[in-house]
């Protein structure tokens, strides 16, 4: 069974402070993905600046494909030891999760990383190595769905040091407080905020220190299916629907003639959507028993494609788009493809829709709507989401 990440962090700065020392950055390769907290030296400015290369260099290292051994002499190479406080300029956890289940865990001087399974901690073989005089822990192990594995920087545990706690928030109370208020419906998102708003409420709104929290959540890798369009040929209609309907994780129906013929299919009826979209220009969706979403095709297509690509050029839109309370068919399969989906596969028909016969509009073309779905493709994979496309 194949197995997919879904990741969330946030952070608290430094009271004061506008830039966070620690950073966070996710990557993706063809069968992985990489996550990289790196916590720099101080605060502010500088603290920034070295946890931004840290991560940065690391990640694109292991994505590369870069040995553990070889990524990390280079960070340490690049990033040396501060002379006056005789410390590494930057701490890290790294974590690489592969589609068949095997992770890679390397620790340098951050907290031990939390990993939950079945309700309680799970503990982990941890090999020590030496590295440019460094001693990096490196664990190596196989997850289940459901794992969850929690990743923070030393402000976390400082959190009511000398105020509310004597000893700060000790690593085996987070433990407890994760166990204790987490749900089984609980998302990577849900766990990280949680923990985050009672590190907060420690510090009394007042940060004594950067703090993060970076949370993976295991779940077991789907295959969505989205049917854009009439096949070529109507004795191919059969076929492509059945592909719909044996979708393990989502299915998806873009367009009126589309929404037909799976209705005719299947033989359920299409019923319209009774709510109306204030503020949006959409047509509106329908319902199909058994299909998770049905929308009108192109000009919904178009602005998923618009609003992906927002996400890609500012990562703060996607929570916004997350969070919306919108209804229209763009924001509720945006929503549907980037918190439900893993894999997803586009079956785009090749016919001349008729809805398009008497429409002298160039971007309704075939040719448009087949790069209106790359580009949708494109978008997503930068998201770290699987994707195919078919045509038929």
């Amino acid at each position: 069974m194949k197995v997919t990440a879904d990741v969330h962090y946030e952070s608290l700065y430094k009271h004061q402070e506008e830039l966070c020392g620690d950073r966070v950055v996710i990557s993706y390769t063809d069968n992985s993905t990489v996550v990289v907290l790196a916590d720099g030296l101080g605060s502010g400015v500088k603290a920034n600046i070295l946890a931004t290369l840290t991560s940065t260099i690391l990640s694109t290292l292991l994505v590369e494909g870069c040995e553990l051994a070889e990524a990390i002499d280079t960070v340490s190479a690049t990033l040396p030891t501060c002379q006056i406080r005789q410390v590494a300029y930057s701490t890290f956890t790294a974590f690489q999760l592969f589609d068949h289940g095997e992770a890679i865990l390397v620790e340098f001087d951050n907290p031990k990383t939390i990993i939950l399974r079945n309700q309680r901690e799970c503990l982990v073989d941890r090999r020590v190595r030496e590295i440019r005089g460094r001693k990096i822990v490196e664990s190596r192990f196989h997850v289940c769905v459901g794992d969850q594995i929690v990743m923070i920087s030393d402000g976390i545990l400082h959190a009511g040091l000398g105020t509310i706690l004597n000893f700060g928030f000790e690593r085996k109370d987070i433990v407890n407080h994760i166990l204790a208020t987490s749900k089984p419906r609980d998302r990577a998102k849900d766990t990280a905020r949680n923990l985050l708003y009672v590190v907060n409420d420690l510090y009394q709104n007042q940060p004594m220190d950067d703090s993060t929290v970076c949370v993976v959540h295991v779940l077991k890798r789907t295959k969505s299916v989205v049917m854009v369009g009439p096949p070529s040929e109507q004795e191919m209609d059969k076929e492509i629907v059945y592909q719909l309907l044996g979708a393990s994780g989502k299915k998806i129906v873009c367009g009126g003639t589309t929404a037909q013929i799976v209705s005719r299919i299947t033989q359920t009826p299409i019923e319209m959507s009774g709510e109306l979209h204030f503020n949006n220009d959409l047509p509106p969706t329908a319902f199909i028993r058994g299909i998770d979403l049905v929308s009108e095709g192109v000009l919904t297509l178009g602005r998923v494609k618009d609003l992906l690509s927002e996400v890609v050029k500012d990562e703060s839109k996607k929570e916004v788009l997350l969070e919306s309370k919108a209804t229209d068919g763009a924001t509720r399969m945006i929503k549907l493809f980037l918190q439900e989906c893993s894999e997803i596969h586009f079956i785009v028909g090749l016919a001349d829709n008729p809805a398009h016969s008497q429409v002298a509009y160039s971007p309704l073309s075939l040719s448009m709507k087949r790069r209106l779905i790359e580009q949708i493709a494109e978008y997503l994979r930068f998201c770290g989401k699987i994707v195919h496309l078919s045509a038929y």
